[in-house]
């Protein structure tokens, strides 16, 4: 029987992802481009790895040793695709790429520099995920491009992403600490240690994307709101009624602050403040409303209504709907329609 190193189990893992990826409708079309890009390295890199240290193919090494100078910027500007317009990442990513893409370069055409690449590799995985860690301090509300009901979810991947670097991180230094001491005798231990972390984790993405929306967070204080917080959200308010935009499923927070005239994030302090909530929860309620009016007044599909009014899943439109009326969808036409709430099943 033909034993399968466990690289090889791991680069399979993440180019269904980046398929998924490619083909979903996740974050914004440069950031699915970028993610993609990022799982489909590190199926390239598993594989290098798995050829080298499994098999023995040693000829490999120069492409396995300088491919993690990339990992480090591709994930960093994936997210910057969620919270910046294409425009302003282009400026960003010139000088990312730049610097990555001729370190490699020079790695691979100059083998005195790729003596040193462990070190490059080390530098460059700590300052992505330094510039990573900023990002999601930040909060759901930094991803600005990211349609609303997806913000949460991406501040989720970010955190993940974090955690993923800090593995590779911590393995690549064991490698190389192994063949400084030891002369790479332990590197195939490492790599299938390595190999169980990450596969379970790239099984449970491959499954889970799209990410599921996102979940409600719990209100905040209203306290400290202002009478420009009040206008600001009465502007906002007004907007959404007037252009009905709530219907549009990607409508994102960038987007209402463009046609607001103000700053992304004057807009989500302003409706935090004075709601309790977020934006997303706010541009729900509008389409919450939009959706009981039709409830109440057409014998539409629950589908065709749910999808009118702006939801992309009917999970959201349900948690949505009770979060505002208490109740779900079939319960609050029924009442309309005088008749009794559905009894519920015992659980």
């Amino acid at each position: 029987m033909i034993a399968i190193p466990l690289p090889f189990v791991t680069a399979g893992l993440a180019a269904v992802l980046a398929l998924r990826i490619a083909c979903g409708r996740f974050g914004t079309a440069g950031g699915r481009v970028l993610f993609a890009g990022l799982f489909l390295l590190c199926a390239v890199l598993s594989t290098l790895v798995g050829l080298r240290f499994g098999y023995g193919v040693d000829s490999v090494r120069p492409m396995q040793a300088t491919l993690p100078l990339l990992i480090g910027p591709t994930a960093y500007l994936g997210f910057r695709a969620l919270c910046l317009p294409p425009s302003a990442l282009r400026r960003e990513a010139a000088p990312h790429a730049g610097v990555a893409l001729t370190v490699a370069a020079a790695c691979l055409a100059f083998p005195a520099v790729r003596i040193g690449s462990d070190a490059l590799i080390g530098l460059s995985v700590i300052s992505y995920t330094a510039l990573l860690v900023r990002q999601w301090r930040r909060g759901p509300e930094a991803f600005a491009e990211t349609a609303l009901s997806e913000t949460r979810g991406a501040h989720r991947w970010l955190g993940a992403t974090i955690a993923l670097l800090t593995l590779l991180l911590i393995l690549d230094g064991l490698i190389a600490l192994d063949f400084a001491l030891t002369a790479g005798s332990r590197a195939s231990l490492v790599i299938a240690a390595g190999s169980v972390l990450l596969i379970p984790a790239l099984l449970a993405a491959a499954i889970l994307i799209p990410p599921a929306p996102a979940s409600p967070v719990e209100p905040a204080t209203a306290a400290e709101a202002t009478e420009n917080d009040h206008a600001l959200v009465d502007r906002l308010d007004g907007m959404l009624a007037e252009t009905c935009l709530f219907r549009d499923p990607d409508l994102t927070l960038s987007r209402l602050a463009r046609r607001l005239g103000v700053p992304a994030r004057q807009v989500s302090r302003a409706v935090n403040r004075v709601t309790g909530g977020n934006v997303s929860q706010r541009v729900n309620d509008h389409r919450v409303r939009a959706a009981a009016t039709r409830l109440a007044d057409t014998a539409d599909t629950v589908i065709d209504i749910m999808t009118t009014a702006g939801f992309r899943t009917r999970s959201n439109f349900y948690r949505e709907f009770r979060r505002v009326h208490g109740m779900g969808p079939m319960d609050f036409r029924r009442r309309g329609q005088g008749k009794p709430p559905a009894r519920q099943r015992p659980t």
